[in-house]
């Protein structure tokens, strides 16, 4: 029987996380289960590899979400930049190989700002979202230095894979949006609450029972509290 685990959603290269802080994690890949009339998932030998009997001795479980942006970047893309004297940063998303291949490691916060650091020079292949990439570029060109797409390798057919809901951030979408609460007008699907799912092509809203909010907020928070307390104590 399982007993107490910490339960992580990420991508399926989010077991990196897991071993950073010294965790057995098992990743449970939601698009391999068998969803019931009720909406759960059935979870059996089938569809976990190595079985129940792994889940049971793992300490961490991963739910496997997928971020295609990420999952581009191959161990390939990083030696090639290295061969021509390049640095590359890349987002721990990322395949476990290209990640430990790489100069550094870390979220939008950290790739922006080493960015923005790096001496008059320096040349960086940097490994996330195209548009995000895109601004960066411009940023570093400010300050002389060069910044390119790690997937964006002359002669290949790779290309730095862009995020449609990342590309709305802009000028103009923030401009009005900032217009809007001015005005005192921002609009209602703005405001978001906890459990909010929203279709990001029709734009149709699924909103919880304030019930089933209270719940998930509290179910989410003390799984925070549980990273944090592995975290701090690794």
């Amino acid at each position: 029987m399982l007993e107490s685990r910490a339960l992580a959603r990420g991508d399926p290269h989010s077991r990196m996380q897991a071993e950073a802080v010294q965790l057995r994690a098992q990743l449970l890949e939601h698009w391999r289960l068998a969803r019931g009339p009720d909406g759960a998932f059935a979870v059996d030998d089938s569809t976990v590899d190595g079985g129940l009997a792994a889940l049971d001795a793992a300490e961490m479980i991963l739910w496997g979400s997928f971020c295609g942006v990420h999952t581009i970047f191959t161990r390939e893309q990083v030696d090639w930049w290295h061969e021509r004297g390049w640095q590359v940063l890349i987002h721990p998303e990322s395949p476990q190989e290209a990640v430990q291949a790489a100069d550094g490691v870390g979220s939008t916060d950290y790739l922006w700002k080493a960015v923005v650091k790096a001496p008059k020079g320096a040349k960086i292949a940097v490994g996330t979202e195209g548009h995000f990439v895109r601004n960066v570029r411009e940023q570093g060109r400010q300050r002389g230095v060069e910044v390119m797409h790690l997937a964006e390798i002359p002669g290949t057919e790779s290309a730095g894979c862009g995020c449609a809901t990342m590309s709305r951030n802009d000028p103009p979408h923030l401009a009005g949006l900032l217009d809007l609460l001015r005005k005192g007008e921002a609009p209602d699907l703005n405001r978001v609450q906890a459990g909010d799912a929203v279709d990001e092509i029709t734009g149709e809203r699924d909103r919880l029972e304030p019930a089933e909010r209270e719940q998930l907020i509290r179910e989410a928070r003390a799984a925070l509290e549980a990273m944090i307390e592995v975290t701090e104590r690794g």
